[in-house]
């Protein structure tokens, strides 16, 4: 992974890994999302995207040693999750949904922080993991967890380091994932396969400018790169006026991509 230089990015900066000079981008006077590199404006008649459920398994995945259910929401924001073993190490899961999603979390943050968004993809119709070891080869043994338990589509979600990760993982196995949606990668790869990819950076953090490079360089036709107003870096974005638009997003791309 070729890393970007003169600035060390660090997720517990709750506005942004740092600051400095940013790749200028356009923006829609619409408030609309393009392909490339054009910052995102809430609309005034902005909507959420409609939340068809995914077909799901006959039986259940596996046990848990938690009594919440999986895919609740209560009152502060999202159900926590049921904890398991992921081949060896801890994660939290929710859902039990046909198409499998994977969460890597930034350094600073662990697999309760994803709790929130957790909650809405599985409530769109997902089995839903979220690691504690983001390491590539742990989040490939999750993968194929799924994989051997019938669900054979899984999409791939990280921000900064669980980005950096899925890119490592996916730049080696490039078959392995159906989709990925990556917040604040810190570096770009080689070899990427055609799956769809969205890349999430603020304009005024210095790697936003990598995200763009990713959706314009990687291979596909279903690359998009969406830049924000503001400076938050990666999971920090779910603290700003961005995070229900930003999930809208990645909800709807999911469930594009995972019909398909």
């Amino acid at each position: 992974m070729r890393r970007r230089t003169g600035c060390v990015v660090a997720d517990e900066q709750p506005d942004g890994p740092c600051t400095g000079p940013t790749r200028s981008s356009g923006r829609s006077p619409t408030g609309s999302w393009s392909r490339v590199a054009l910052a995102w404006r809430p609309c005034s008649n902005a909507f959420r995207v409609p939340r068809s459920p995914w077909p799901r398994p006959s039986s259940s995945r596996a046990s848990t040693d938690s009594d919440e259910p999986a895919g609740s929401s209560p009152e502060d924001g999202g159900s926590a999750g049921s904890t398991i073993t992921s081949n060896g190490d801890d994660a939290l899961t929710w859902g039990d949904g046909a198409y499998g999603v994977v969460l890597a979390h930034g350094a600073a943050f662990d697999a309760a922080s994803w709790k929130q968004q957790a909650t809405a993809i599985a409530d769109q119709g997902a089995t839903v993991i979220a690691v504690e070891n983001i390491s590539p080869e742990a989040i490939r043994d999750t993968v194929e967890q799924l994989q051997d338990d019938g669900i054979s589509d899984v999409a791939l979600i990280g921000g900064s380091a669980g980005a950096d990760a899925i890119l490592e993982l996916a730049s080696q196995e490039p078959d392995l994932p159906d989709q990925l949606v990556l917040l604040s990668p810190n570096g770009t790869v080689e070899g990427l396969g055609e799956e769809p990819k969205l890349f999430i950076a603020s304009e005024d953090e210095s790697v936003a400018d990598v995200s763009t490079e990713l959706a314009e360089s990687a291979p596909g036709d279903e690359n998009e790169a969406k830049i924000l107003p503001g400076s938050a870096h990666a999971q920090n974005i779910f603290d700003t006026d961005q995070a229900e638009p930003v999930l809208d997003a990645i909800l709807e791309r999911l469930e594009r991509f995972a019909t398909q």
